[in-house]
């Protein structure tokens, strides 16, 4: 039980970080209703404050000084969507026949290969068995100076997890996104690393 009251308080401390964080081009950042989410920080306070008669009762019948598992939940940031200002702002050279929707297809490709790839980085040596090891130890490798402390990927990461191809159209549509301040590129040992560059 008091496991669950510090998840409850850490979880209110995150809704109001984000609150306060989210920016400001995304859509419906301006009439975000900053009493409604006070109001449920509050209320997710006061019951977490509350006592409860389950505090002290073993669960499933184990012992209330059982140590439990406190991993923490691993921040992966995502990139932001194009604006419909940004996406007209692009030289038609670049986006050709491309539409808004296309390239925000490829965000959406992009947040997931990324979140599949830092998620596995985060988990136990246990869980992930030799494959997963072996994958971890290659995106180790790709660690460059320069990309230290950054979230990337590179284009094998994008074949193999997006379930996309990577062809020309894919390439300008990253081009794109660098214009745009979401990713960069950073070369070197034969690879490019697209990292991410603006994110929440």
């Amino acid at each position: 039980m008091k496991e669950l009251m510090h998840q409850y308080r850490e979880l209110a401390s995150n809704i109001e970080y984000m609150n306060n964080h989210l920016p400001s081009r995304l859509p419906g950042r301006q009439t975000t209703n900053q009493t409604a989410i006070s109001g449920t920080k509050k209320n997710v306070l006061q019951t977490c404050q509350t006592p409860s008669k389950l505090e002290n009762r073993p669960v499933n019948g184990g012992d209330t000084n059982t140590k439990q598992n406190k991993r923490k939940p691993v921040y992966i940031p995502k990139v932001e969507y194009i604006t419909v200002d940004e996406f007209e702002s692009v030289p038609k050279y670049m986006k050709g026949r491309m539409s808004y929707d296309v390239l925000n297809n490829i965000v959406d490709a992009i947040n997931k290969v990324v979140d599949y790839k830092y998620k596995l980085i985060s988990q136990p040596r246990s869980s992930v068995g030799d494959s997963g090891m072996k994958k971890r130890k290659e995106w180790k490798a790709q660690q460059t100076k320069d990309s230290q402390g950054l979230h990337f990927f590179v284009d094998d990461d994008y074949r193999r997890y997006s379930g996309l191809k990577l062809d020309k159209a894919t390439n300008g549509m990253l081009t794109i996104l660098r214009h745009c301040g979401r990713l960069k590129e950073i070369r070197g040992g034969g690879l490019t690393r697209y990292c991410f560059a603006n994110c929440y």
